[in-house]
């Protein structure tokens, strides 16, 4: 389609005409925050609440952040989790694709993000979340402790201009 004068935004009618186009909660649609503050809502979750945008070491990060709160003993329990979606034509064209896995053998070894052997990351999309809380918390609710945090730290690692990874 061919883009006619009409088409092209006019900032001076801006704020004349922007509001009664514009939902008073579109923001909320794409803030980072929303999967936390649905999740709590859903879930009836009171306390603090925080989204770490770290790419790949986000849910990582969320698990060690919430470790952290209860430790301080600001919370009893954290849901702690992460969502990503790397398919998106706006992530593709932000990140290249210099990170990516040029593993052309079998599919299901391209992605081995703790193998030694890696050469880099699969696009795709996932979410996810769960419980995480002070033992004696659990103990009480009479919850079956299945897994215990026992460290966390956090690294940086990045990749140098000629596209390896360091």
């Amino acid at each position: 389609p061919t883009l006619r004068s009409s088409d092209l935004l006019d900032y001076s009618q801006g704020s004349e005409y922007a509001l009664d186009e514009l939902h008073p909660l579109w923001m909320l649609k794409y803030l980072p925050n929303m999967p936390a503050c649905h999740i709590g809502i859903a879930r009836g979750a009171r306390g603090p609440t925080n989204s770490i945008i770290l790419s790949e070491a986000s849910s990582l990060s969320a698990i060690g952040e919430g470790v952290r709160v209860i430790e301080r003993g600001q919370a009893d329990a954290m849901i702690v989790g992460g969502a990503g979606a790397r398919i998106h034509p706006t992530s593709i064209s932000f990140r290249g694709d210099k990170m990516v896995s040029r593993s052309n053998g079998d599919p299901s070894r391209a992605c081995r993000p703790f193998d030694a052997e890696r050469d880099g990351i699969v696009n795709g999309e996932g979410a996810g979340a769960f419980l995480i809380e002070d033992r004696q918390h659990a103990e009480h609710r009479g919850a079956k402790v299945i897994a215990r945090v026992l460290g966390y730290a956090s690294t940086f690692e990045t990749f140098r201009n000629d596209g390896e990874m360091t």
